[in-house]
């Protein structure tokens, strides 16, 4: 369990209506209790409206199955595909 983070007054009405947004188009879907949550950050954006970002580093990432097989780097497949080493 995590402690929500403050939000600071000015941005309760433009996170409101993101949030109202979000869940009219269907992306959120209110619950009363969830298994999984994450707090989140507000970013402000020109014109008074927010980014509404979750911060996973809090207990998601944690319980997450590390990549044994990652992708290759861009790079090594350009040199592998051009003949190089």
């Amino acid at each position: 369990f995590f402690k929500a983070r403050s939000l600071p007054f000015a941005y309760r009405q433009a996170v409101e209506l993101d949030l109202n947004r979000l869940v009219s188009a269907n992306v959120l879907e209110p619950i009363n209790t969830a298994n999984w949550a994450a707090p989140i950050l507000v970013v402000p954006k020109p014109g008074g409206k927010v980014r509404l970002c979750a911060d996973f580093s809090t207990g998601v990432n944690q319980a997450l199955d590390i990549d044994r097989y990652p992708l290759p780097k861009p790079n090594d497949l350009f040199v592998a595909l051009n003949g190089g080493i």
